[in-house]
């Protein structure tokens, strides 16, 4: 290959470069890169809401391997934190723009702690029907997925973001119901399923690295909601919300 050859192709190997941790160069499109099966290894979220009376609840979340940890402070400053073992946490991009996600985890502690430390009862460590009876919840996402086009004003470049489109959502938990003839309550499972249509549940993330067998979405969003109850004595006021999050997923 001359020289000549070389200085016009460099340029379009950098053109791939998307993402501010992509490789320099690359020789696949982003969207072969993007294409396949991919393993949720990390992931990290906090999530933070604020009522009109400027009182605050939030929830944090990590992921690693296959377990998460959950800790939702409400108001109060009251604390639960939940742990789910997850036996899969997958998404696939298919090359035709289709795209599935499901997980199966259970329920395996919940713990409570109070900001009030005279408050001892319940205790601190949620009894066993608080595990939902050791039945898994699963949960499988089918829809369409794509890039986005850059868009200047929000600082993002051609292909640095994906939209999940999702047109379909199944879930099955654990159910807990009142058998009469022995007169206990007993745990089973519920299955449900939701038809969408497109853009009816879709959500947009920013690509901050793709290489090799690894792929790094992260991104920040705020928000608010003004709502008026219907009631006789209705009230309104105005919600807001924070949203932080950072997914890790890797290939085999």
């Amino acid at each position: 290959m001359t020289l000549v050859a070389v200085v016009i192709m460099v340029p379009s190997f950098q053109s791939c470069k998307k993402g501010e941790n992509d490789p320099g160069i690359s020789f696949s499109s982003r969207q072969a890169r993007a294409a396949g099966e991919w393993t949720v290894s990390n992931m990290s979220m906090e999530n933070t809401y604020t009522d009109d009376d400027g009182d605050v609840s939030k929830m944090e979340s990590t992921y690693s391997g296959s377990t998460e940890t959950v800790i939702s402070t409400n108001v109060d400053g009251d604390k639960v934190t939940t742990v789910y073992t997850y036996s899969e946490r997958m998404i696939t991009l298919e090359k035709d723009g289709n795209y599935s996600e499901t997980w199966t985890r259970r329920k395996t502690s919940v713990a409570v702690d109070y900001a009030d430390a005279s408050i001892t009862d319940p205790p601190a460590t949620i009894f066993e029907d608080q595990l939902d009876g050791g039945i898994a919840e699963t949960m499988t996402k089918t829809g369409t997925w794509s890039f986005l086009t850059a868009d200047d004003a929000a600082g993002y470049k051609n292909k640095e973001r994906i939209i999940f489109n999702v047109t379909s959502q199944t879930e099955s938990g654990p159910d807990q119901y009142f058998d009469p003839s022995t007169f206990e309550f007993l745990w089973g499972t519920e299955t449900t399923t939701e038809s969408m249509g497109n853009g009816e549940m879709s959500t947009i993330v920013p690509i901050t690295q793709l290489k090799g067998k690894e792929m790094i979405v992260e991104g920040d969003f705020a928000g608010s909601w003004d709502y008026m109850t219907t009631d006789p004595n209705g009230f309104e006021g105005n919600d807001s919300y924070t949203n932080s999050f950072s997914m890790t997923l890797t290939q085999d």
